[in-house]
């Protein structure tokens, strides 16, 4: 048993709260005309922006009430786009009012002589978009643009009339990752820190233990990729549209954070980010102006790092996106690398950045590319908890031609487990006793 102050703690807390109360203030939307655009915080990662070849053309096809998601995506990815808004993910127009100026709309942004790098729709129903307009997204991939649905889905699957949109629905967006962007893109990711799990077959779901359907609904990504024609189809599906509510996001996940402590609620604007950086990694790879230069975060040094607990019981079939982890005290044996391709004489510099899970910057540095084999540099010491690392290829104009990303978690060792405080006797003076919960038995020299 020992004394540990308590006010100390409860002010600590305070403070960070309120720090966090004020730098929510930074986030804020403005309106000018009919456009909304949001101002970021400083803390906003502009992934590719400006890209080495020019901004990407997009049509985006998602609900009014999330048109300034768009404007979100655009911070962190140089593109412009045509947007069709409906009034609802179930509704493509209320007629007759607005049916003649969304089909003015749909016409002239649907137009095969438009030129799309990629199209998104942002969990919009499929059988809600007209069959004319379905056929002429589809005419757009086989031509060569991509084609990414966040949350695919069908309003009405029970119909009879509906049977052959089931089944190229079905064909479309529920197959297997054919292009392989788990294992290249999503696997080590930032994703590894968004509390993402992914699956590689829906049927698994009903292995999941006896949960309420919401609890779990945060988590699944299911992902589905193929090619069409000349084009390629990307689906991230985080089975989120049977949610009923307001405030539902189109182009990331659902996160119900009435099921999350306080401490996560404030963790979900970083979260956010790095859900829109893989939505941006799905528009790449699925147009045709994708880069082979990605960046790969490397290994050099073998170092022990902490077993994964094999007490977590999960299901068959079940990915978790897990962070490579380090401990703390080897941190300065852990070397990392990147091989910049020969082939590719536009890279000129690469940059890379360390950042916290609160998207605060800890170390960024410029390393100009020349003849070397590798580019080699080592984590510097780093505090116990969850980091992001990022890579950049720059041309010699300083803009994005290609990069990448990985999760890192820092593990500190120590033999103290828990500390079991009863808040309900807790003195005048601030003192309270604990009990401490120690992993292993202490030493006969040893003591706390």
């Amino acid at each position: 048993m020992a004394d540990t102050p308590i006010k100390p703690l409860l002010h600590t807390l305070l403070c960070i709260n309120a720090l966090y109360l004020i730098a929510g203030a930074s986030y804020s939307q403005e309106v000018a005309s009919s456009q909304s655009t949001i101002k970021m915080a400083e803390s906003a990662v502009h992934w590719y922006k400006p890209l080495a070849g020019g901004p990407l053309k997009l049509l985006v096809i998602l609900a009014a009430d999330n048109a300034n998601e768009v404007d979100e995506l655009a911070q962190r990815l140089d593109m412009v786009a045509n947007v069709i808004q409906t009034p609802a993910r179930d509704v493509w127009h209320r007629p007759p009012s607005e049916s003649d100026q969304v089909n003015s709309l749909t016409n002239r942004h649907l137009g095969l002589t438009n030129k799309y790098d990629c199209i998104l729709i942002g969990k919009v129903a499929w059988d809600v978009i007209p069959n004319g307009e379905r056929e002429l997204i589809i005419k757009h991939v086989e031509l060569g643009a991509g084609l990414v649905y966040v949350s695919p889905y069908l309003q009405d699957a029970t119909s009879s009339k509906t049977n052959s949109t089931t089944v190229k629905f079905n064909e479309l967006f529920h197959g297997s990752d054919n292009l392989g962007l788990y294992r290249t893109v999503y696997a080590r990711t930032a994703y590894a820190f968004s509390q993402l799990v992914h699956y590689r077959d829906r049927l698994v779901t009903s292995d999941l233990p006896a949960l309420p359907r919401e609890l779990y609904r945060q988590s699944p990504l299911f992902l589905s990729s193929r090619t069409l024609g000349k084009g390629r189809i990307i689906a991230l599906d985080y089975d989120d549209t049977g949610v009923i509510g307001l405030n539902i996001p189109a182009l990331i996940p659902f996160v119900d954070t009435d099921h999350y402590n306080a401490l996560t609620k404030q963790i979900v604007p970083a979260r956010r980010d790095l859900w829109l950086f893989g939505l941006t990694m799905a528009v790449l790879h699925s147009s045709n102006r994708y880069s082979t230069s990605q960046v790969s975060f490397l290994i050099k040094s073998v170092v022990p790092t902490p077993l994964v607990d094999r007490n977590i019981v999960t299901p068959r079939h079940l990915r978790e996106m897990n962070p490579r982890q380090f401990y703390r005290y080897r941190l300065s044996d852990a070397e990392y690398y990147v091989v910049p391709p020969r082939a590719d004489e536009s890279l000129k510099t690469f940059h890379y950045r360390i950042r916290s899970s609160f998207n605060k910057t800890i170390v960024a540095k410029n390393i100009e590319i020349t003849e070397q084999d590798k580019i080699n540099f080592k984590l510097p010491l780093l505090e116990e908890g969850h980091y992001l690392l990022d890579g950049f290829y720059l041309d010699k104009h300083g803009k994005v031609i290609n990069s990448g990303n990985t999760s890192i978690q820092v593990v500190s060792v120590s033999k103290i487990r828990d500390c079991k405080i009863s808040l309900a006797d807790l003195r005048d003076n601030g003192y309270s006793d604990c009990e401490l919960v120690l992993s292993q038995r202490l030493a006969d020299n040893q003591h706390v």
